[in-house]
């Protein structure tokens, strides 16, 4: 399997499992434990005042943190779910262009994660996203995740 079909496979379980995705018109530029970086056009993500509409903003960088959260655990033999507990977001310009969400590992402890989940079967970790537009951030996502065993 190739990287593209990899990646075009996670987009379509991504739309299966939260059918409201596809809406927001993402699509994922890379997909790994260390970084997870999907994109959006502001076509569909649009608001009154021709700038990008901030829960399509919202969406997309939760998306990416919890892909990140995710990519983190599929490959492992735990049975269980990746849930959001809690977020904050904090636009600092306006978006008039295409959305690119990145969440990478370089905050974040994975291995005390899978640890944690090992040994409990639940673990919670944070994780940070970047949304930037044309190269200029505009907005800093913090979110917390945890894996729940089924």
């Amino acid at each position: 399997m190739t990287n593209s079909t990899h990646v075009r496979d996670i987009e379509k379980y991504l739309i299966k499992a939260m059918p409201m995705t596809e809406s927001i018109g993402f699509s994922i530029r890379s997909f790994s434990k260390l970084k997870v970086e999907i994109s959006a056009p502001l076509d569909k993500n649009i608001n009154h005042c021709g700038t990008a509409f901030g829960g399509s903003i919202s969406v997309l960088a939760i998306l990416s943190a919890w892909c990140l959260a995710w990519a983190n655990v599929r490959d492992e033999s735990f049975e269980g779910d990746v849930i959001i507990c809690s977020h904050s977001i904090k636009f600092t310009n306006s978006i008039s262009g295409d959305i690119h969400s990145v969440s990478d590992s370089r905050h974040s402890d994975w291995q005390d994660f899978r640890r944690k989940i090992a040994r409990r079967g639940s673990a919670k970790i944070d994780v940070t996203s970047r949304i930037y537009s044309n190269e200029i951030e505009a907005a800093t996502f913090s979110g917390s995740f945890a894996f729940i065993k089924r």
